[in-house]
Parts: structure tokens; C-alpha cells; sequence
């Protein structure tokens, strides 16, 4: 089996480009100041609050194109960052959402894109992977936690459609899709090219994607400390055995949802 590999040296680039607008610098510095009881500049953290929210707006207005952009240039090998046909569905329908909400500026140019991955989809013009038994197993067991948490858990489905989550939900799928794109798709090769094992690259992209959520440290000490860290793992976990990120991309989505 040949082991895959990123097509071109700026699929690196526009990886580590998505980590970098994705990391929130002012989250971490902040957290970690509480943490260990140090003083702190109001001049420096206002600075880095500057930053984090330029990142931020970049990543709202441009990830899904950049995501978009890996797909492309990596078509022939997608299987390596675990996208099936499956996946590729669920991203041409993030896509659709993306430009629904982000017209402008960066939605205009997805569109023409979308039409071109559809056309290349149809005439299999990506490398991908059919759906596997362990997928649909992987599925089926999420949406029945999903559906025993929601009836043993009095209230949820009042809360998803009075609070309007779910509609957020709905309009937060491109970055979700865009989230595990990088940390369980492209991550994952990445790390794979390394020849580290599939149990350590499960943690490390766990480790990370709990980091990328530093901002629940005090605002939520038992989502930060016990809920992410669990669901890191478990979304890791999925991805390995299903071979695939739609049961992650799913349950990250469900899990969104139902988060208060």
C-alpha cells in the first residue's frame, strides 16, 4: 500500500495558515497567567485580544475557501486524510451553507468552486473511498447516544429550538467541516507521513483540539478538564475506526448542538 503523501509543499503551508489563524494566542495567555496567579499587562492583553480577533474574523471569512483549496490540490489522495464520499457530500452541503451566509467576500469566489468539485465529484474526479461496515456502525452508535441523551435529558429538544442553537448549529457546519478537515484530516496524514502510530496521532490531535478550546479553562472547569478532553478522544477514535470524518464531523455537529 502506498503511503499518501501532500501533493504539493503549499498544502503545508495552507495547514499550518488555518492552525495559525485558529490558535487563540490571547485565550492561552490569559488562562495561563490565571493559572499560575502572575500578573498581567492590560496593554498586552488588550494587544493580544487585537490579534485573536483579527485571526478569528479571517477564519470566518476564509477557512472554508482554504479548506476548500486542500481538497482540491490533494484530490488524487484524500483517502489519506480520511475523506470518503460520505464526507465529500457533507462538504459540498457546508459549502452551500457557507456561501448562503458569507457572500461576500469569500463566498462569490467558493461558488464557482463548488460547481467545479461537484462536476469532478460526479465524474470521480477524487480519490475516495467507499463508506465501510465500520463506518455505519460508527454512525448508528452515535446517533443512539445522541437519542439517549436527548431522552434521558429532559429538555433538550425545547432548549435546541428555543434557544435557536440548533439553527446556529446549522449555520457554524462549513467551520466544524473546516475543524475536522485540519485536526483529523489533515492532521492525521500529516502525522501519518511521520510513521507515528494511529493511537498516538489520536492523542495528539485530541491534546490539540483541547488546547484550540483553552477559552472554557475558567468560564467552564468541567467542560475544559473533563467534557472536551473525552470528546477529543472519542471524535479520534471515531476517525480511526470508521476510517472516515463524517461520524466525527456528525457527532462534532450533534455535539455542538446540544452544548449549553
Amino acid at each position: 500500500m502506498i503511503k499518501p503523501t501532500y501533493q504539493t509543499p503549499v498544502t503545508l503551508f495552507i495547514v499550518l495558515i488555518l492552525f495559525v489563524i485558529r490558535f487563540p494566542i490571547a485565550d492561552i495567555v490569559v488562562n495561563l497567567l490565571q493559572l499560575f496567579h502572575l500578573p498581567a499587562s492590560p496593554l498586552i492583553i488588550d494587544s493580544l485580544n487585537a490579534i485573536q480577533n483579527s485571526t478569528y474574523s479571517l477564519w470566518d471569512r476564509w477557512s472554508f475557501l482554504l479548506a476548500t483549496m486542500l481538497i482540491a490540490m490533494n484530490r488524487s489522495s484524500l483517502n489519506g486524510a480520511n475523506i470518503d464520499k460520505a464526507f465529500m457530500i457533507a462538504f459540498l452541503i457546508g459549502a452551500v451553507i457557507y456561501c448562503l451566509n458569507f457572500f461576500v467576500p469569500s463566498g462569490w469566489i467558493i461558488l464557482p468552486l463548488l460547481v467545479l468539485m461537484y462536476m469532478l465529484y460526479k465524474k470521480e474526479g477524487f480519490q475516495l473511498d467507499a463508506t465501510t461496515p465500520n463506518f455505519w456502525i460508527t454512525v448508528r452508535l452515535t446517533l443512539i447516544i445522541f437519542l439517549l441523551f436527548v431522552f434521558l435529558k429532559n429538555g433538550v429538544l425545547d432548549y435546541l429550538m428555543a434557544s435557536g442553537n440548533l439553527y446556529r448549529s446549522i449555520n457554524r457546519t462549513p467551520f466544524i467541516i473546516v475543524e475536522e478537515l485540519l485536526f483529523r484530516g489533515f492532521l492525521w496524514m500529516f502525522l501519518k507521513n511521520l510513521n507515528l502510530s494511529e493511537s498516538i496521532i489520536v492523542f495528539v490531535q485530541a491534546t490539540l483540539f483541547w488546547l484550540f478550546h483553552v477559552y472554557y479553562m475558567f468560564t467552564d472547569p468541567v467542560h475544559f478538564w473533563v467534557t472536551i478532553p473525552i470528546v477529543s478522544v472519542a471524535l479520534g477514535v471515531m476517525t480511526w475506526y470508521s476510517r472516515s470524518l463524517t461520524p466525527a464531523l456528525l457527532a462534532h455537529f450533534l455535539y455542538n448542538a446540544i452544548s449549553r
